[in-house]
């Protein structure tokens, strides 16, 4: 079972380890490669294979523009990486302490004395440390004389494409889930608890589950998808639904990013539920109407159109 610890690194760790490093968004094909290859190393070194992942996200941290944007929360995020058999995910704060930490420091300081580092496994345009000065060649330097060994991973590479969590983001943002799918494996995913919204869908007759989500989510509309778990137990047969992930602007004028799920033909109760969302495909954008009566008329449409592709998909 996974270990997941969170807060900075100050003290030593027991146990050696073989090391990953990075944000690891939408855990696509490449990032499922690196986290294969450091669980097997492991198993046959005995080590501890372990992920190092940062909240927040360097960028956001700096306010770097545009703003830094995700596929997934924390919680999916740890969820997909656990699920390939990684012994730890160590989340760890970026603040301005850690920001000021040189490259050399973080090396031997924090990953070879306080974690024992033994293996790291990282891509040729890995940087790091105080101004991303560190990258591979000071790696490369160190590693001899701190006993350690550099695994550089190779491009991963789908339809003739280096895949990154950029490419999956752009993907997602455009809503073509297809592409989405071919880079991470599976579809999308969003996991969240039922919280109690206004009961507007409801009185529009297509009540729905409201779920918190991430507010820097790069995606958003009108979606197809699948109820699959409920409290970390897996249905046996998925519940097909429409989902609107956005900020409900027929309503709201300062709408928060929520999430909202129509489960057709089921009407129970799940509030407090932990739950799955699997989104298969976007119908449409979100849309701003100019009466409540006009998104219901397209809501049923939108209804129309998913039971008519679940015949031919389902």
């Amino acid at each position: 079972m996974t270990k997941i610890r969170y807060g900075a690194i100050k003290s030593n760790f027991n146990g050696s380890r073989i090391i990953t490093i990075g944000n690891f968004d939408g855990v696509h094909k490449g990032h499922q490669s690196i986290l294969n290859y450091c669980v097997k190393t492991a198993v046959k070194l005995n080590l501890t294979s372990t992920l190092i992942t940062f909240e927040p996200h360097p960028r956001t941290f700096f306010q770097v523009a545009p703003k830094q944007t995700s596929l997934q929360g924390l919680r999916d995020k740890a969820t997909e990486v656990s699920v390939l058999g990684i012994d730890e995910i160590l989340i760890v704060p970026f603040d301005r302490k850690l920001a000021e930490i040189h490259a050399k420091e973080f090396i031997t300081n924090i990953l070879v004395t306080f974690l024992n580092m033994k293996i790291i496994v990282v891509g040729k345009d890995f940087r790091f440390g105080k101004n991303r000065a560190g990258n591979i060649d000071l790696i490369k330097h160190l590693e001899k004389s701190l006993d350690f060994s550099l695994h550089m991973i190779s491009d991963f590479i789908v339809d003739n494409q280096r895949i990154s969590s950029s490419l999956l983001r752009k993907y997602a943002k455009k809503g073509d889930l297809g592409k989405v799918l071919k880079i991470r494996g599976t579809n999308l995913i969003i996991r969240g608890r039922v919280i109690h919204g206004k009961k507007l869908g409801a009185k529009l007759g297509f009540p729905t589950l409201n779920i918190k989500v991430p507010s820097n989510l790069c995606f958003s509309g009108i979606f197809i998808v699948k109820l699959t778990t409920i409290n970390s137990s897996m249905l046996k047969t998925p519940i097909w639904g429409i989902a609107s992930l956005g900020k409900r602007p027929t309503v709201e004028t300062k709408g928060k990013l929520l999430l909202e799920v129509f489960l057709l033909d089921y009407d129970g109760d799940k509030y407090g539920s932990l739950v799955t969302i699997e989104f298969i495909t976007k119908m449409r954008d979100e849309k701003k109407f100019n009466t409540v009566l006009d998104m219901k008329k397209q809501m049923t449409q939108d209804e129309q159109f998913t039971r008519k592709f679940i015949k031919i998909n389902g």
